[in-house]
């Protein structure tokens, strides 16, 4: 059986009168791709912000690979092996792709293992060849599809060599091919042993990735399970389409 990797235990969050996270308890498996899910407003980006070192909870602890990550910056928890990309992706621009896997290159994490240059570049390398951009390296991140820019933004936060990957909506905008693109790549980095966790609107892309299912709403955990339970839980159809009965099943097929 498979270790935790990530503990959350009773996180709570709220803006001034707003609970934005309820008490919300979970564990992610190591090596698992694990999926979080809501309607909008439902609190999954508040979620990953706070455990991500964005936010910081009014109560709760957050534990990762056996260390409390609360108190931590982002900076702090990129050097303890989280790295995330975010809803809206902030691309370098006017830099090249080699160039922004460079930038994630220089944090501490990847300095302190690798001092040779020619060893990074060799880890950039095979890096590119696995997001399938080794012709497009010297491009300018301006002149790339959609599909290839959500795949640097990827590659930017697996630049850190990072244990835990945190995605929040990577199959957003994306078209047909893109999107296979990337489930391949997802579970191609689950087969390596990296521990993903994904935020998606997209039922039926996540739920042919994930073995595991959170559904939330106003900020409370409302069910979790494999996508089979989750697509037919009462309660999360109701949070989706505003009644009871019916299944999500046809979204995510």
């Amino acid at each position: 059986m498979a270790r935790a990797i990530l503990n959350v235990q009773n996180l709570h969050k709220s803006f001034g009168g707003l609970i934005a996270i309820d008490d919300c308890s979970f564990e992610v498996e190591s090596g698992t791709i694990f999926g979080i899910i809501g309607p909008n407003g439902a609190g999954k980006t508040t979620l990953f912000n706070m455990l991500t070192g964005f936010l910081s909870a009014n109560s709760g602890t957050i534990t990762f690979d056996g260390r409390e990550v609360n108190r931590l910056k982002p900076h702090q928890v990129v050097e303890l092996g989280i790295a995330r990309t975010f809803q809206v992706m902030k691309p370098y621009y006017e830099m090249t792709v080699w160039e922004t896997l460079q930038v994630s290159r220089q944090c501490k994490r990847v300095r302190s293992r690798y001092s040779d240059a020619a060893i990074i570049n060799r880890m950039n390398m095979d890096l590119l060849a696995r997001l399938g951009l080794e012709d497009k390296a010297d491009m300018l991140v301006d002149e790339l599809t959609q599909g290839d820019l959500r795949l640097v933004d990827i590659g930017r936060a697996l630049a850190t060599e990072p244990q835990a990957l945190f995605l929040d909506e990577p199959f957003s905008g994306l078209g047909g091919e893109a999107s296979d693109r990337l489930s391949a790549l997802l579970t191609s980095l689950r087969d390596d042993g990296v521990t993903i966790v994904i935020i998606e609107h997209r039922l039926r892309e996540l739920m042919r990735l994930v073995s595991t299912v959170m559904a939330i709403n106003f900020g409370a955990v409302l069910a979790k399970g494999t996508p089979e339970e989750i697509v037919k839980n009462p309660d999360v159809i109701e949070a989706y389409l505003g009644r009871s009965g019916g299944s999500l099943s046809a979204t995510a097929s």
